[in-house]
């Protein structure tokens, strides 16, 4: 592999997560535009694989991150709504189906309302909420 195109790789898909066409030409500062844009398109061609392999090395790296800020999400967000939003994501990402199903309790009486969720929540149910929303 060419060095600069090494090079190239490594500002735009590294940690410096630099444009593809700013990066070209910090490396070729005398290509003119229309010459760094086919490049850029050429390199990204040629290298597909290993820029597969380095946005995949990213993402596998910075999942621990991610997972981090929807547990604190989940524990500390101001909103139900984003503390649900935040869990289900987490459960998701855990393999777990997660569904939300929405049902009308208004004058339903407490029996009723629990044969409807229990009819509803079949199956693995970690959870269930009421929201009053009255």
């Amino acid at each position: 592999m060419n060095p600069k195109h090494e090079a190239w790789l490594e500002l735009v898909y590294g940690e410096k997560g630099e444009h593809p066409l700013t990066a070209y030409k910090s490396l070729y500062p005398n290509a003119g535009h229309e010459t760094a844009l086919v490049q850029v398109s050429q390199l990204k061609k040629r290298y597909s694989d290993k820029i597969y392999e380095s946005v995949k090395d990213g993402i596998r790296h910075s999942t621990p991150a991610a997972l981090h800020v929807l547990h604190k999400l989940c524990t500390e967000a101001s909103t139900e709504a984003v503390k649900l939003k935040a869990a289900m994501a987490i459960l998701e990402y855990g393999g777990h189906k997660v569904e939300r199903k929405e049902i009308s309790i208004s004058e339903r009486s407490d029996e009723e309302i629990d044969t409807r969720l229990k009819q509803l929540l079949k199956g693995d149910v970690i959870e269930a909420v009421v929201l009053n929303c009255s």
